[in-house]
């Protein structure tokens, strides 16, 4: 099994491909099922991007492509979804908008930290840019509010990218380890656990960076706690990237102590065997 659980196709505002050009490309790579999973990030600060995309274009289209490349490949209905602590209206909105819509995996997702202690909207703890916090308090931070939307917003599958600030952070060391938020990975975790989630191994950082997000350390503990639900996906905006890092990423996973990765069908993951 080689697959890819996390593509942004054009129908995110930052996608650069098309589904035929994700699916064409898939296909030439070998792999045997993919899952697009375009941005749908209510309320997100970007005054120039729209992460709200339409929902019933998009499924239909996903659709359209599965049936019309079913002999070469599989492809399910993804969407990534973006959380923000505390906002039920984020939260109610999306659920309005996936009403009536069949999906068979949903990424949970923080892209935006939002506001302290009436912070102006631009100046608030963004995991983008930090403003002067250290990676730990931005990644304990970053933590506790995955476990608050993951308690607010019980219908996603697996929680994206966890230790999103790798990638934005302005630091020598950007690489977040397991010791820099020991206390709320665990607690995070044991919460994954009890209520039958899991969160991805997201490899866009291994190329440039060397490790996956999150990586062995981290990955390690989730294990040890008794953790076994993980995906795999590229995070590719273009379709030359289309099942980057999947190998890099069940090699890691091997070294974790997991045995098994998971696609999904109507939200039920199904296990395969590390290769």
């Amino acid at each position: 099994m080689y697959c890819d659980y996390h593509l942004h196709p054009h129908h995110s505002a930052d996608g650069k491909m098309s589904l035929r050009e994700m699916a064409l490309s898939a296909i030439e790579k070998g792999l045997d099922e993919i899952c697009p999973t375009a941005h749908f990030d209510i309320d997100f600060p970007n005054e120039t991007l729209n992460f709200e995309c339409d929902l019933i274009d998009y499924v239909e289209d996903v659709e359209r492509y599965s049936a019309r490349y079913a002999d070469k490949i599989r492809i399910k209905t993804g969407l990534e979804v973006g959380m923000q602590a505390g906002r039920e209206d984020v939260y109610a909105r999306s659920r309005a908008c996936m009403e009536g819509l069949r999906f068979d995996y949903l990424i949970g997702s923080i892209h935006w930290l939002g506001r302290e202690n009436g912070e102006p909207r631009e100046k608030g703890i963004n995991p983008v840019w930090g403003y002067g916090a250290t990676k730990q308090q931005v990644q304990q931070r970053y933590t506790r509010a995955l476990l608050q939307c993951a308690q607010e917003f019980p219908e996603f599958d697996c929680l994206g990218h966890i230790t999103y600030y790798c990638r934005q952070n302005p630091g020598t060391d950007v690489q977040m380890r397991y010791t820099d938020a020991a206390d709320e990975f665990d607690m995070l975790f044991r919460h994954l656990i009890q209520n039958g989630k899991g969160f991805e191994i997201n490899a866009s950082s291994l190329a440039k960076m060397g490790f996956c997000m999150p990586d062995l350390d981290i990955v390690s503990r989730y294990r040890e706690l008794g953790g076994e639900i993980v995906t795999i996906g590229s995070d590719a905006h273009w379709a030359k990237d289309v099942g980057s890092g999947f190998t890099g990423a069940c090699e890691m996973l091997k070294a974790s102590g997991m045995r098994y990765f998971c696609t999904y069908e109507d939200h039920k993951p199904t296990f395969h065997p590390l290769p």
